[in-house]
């Protein structure tokens, strides 16, 4: 099994980031829910563009917390 360019796994998150559903994003793709599952949980230092998901993580730490 061939993993994913690098290009497709940041468009998998951007339109993760976007607002799209686990479900849109693998229909879009066509790729599993699963490998989107597993990229959406993947800790930043297994990604090479680790300080985007850094700032990922920020804005998704701040939105939880602006919303309690």
């Amino acid at each position: 099994m061939k993993a994913y360019s690098q290009d497709l796994r940041q468009r998998f998150l951007r339109a993760i980031d976007a607002g799209a559903s686990q479900g849109e994003v693998a229909e879009t793709f066509a790729v599993s829910r699963a490998t989107i599952k597993r990229y959406t949980q993947q800790p930043c230092y297994l990604l090479r563009n680790w300080v985007t998901c850094l700032l990922r993580e920020t804005l998704r730490a701040s939105y939880s917390e602006g919303r309690s």
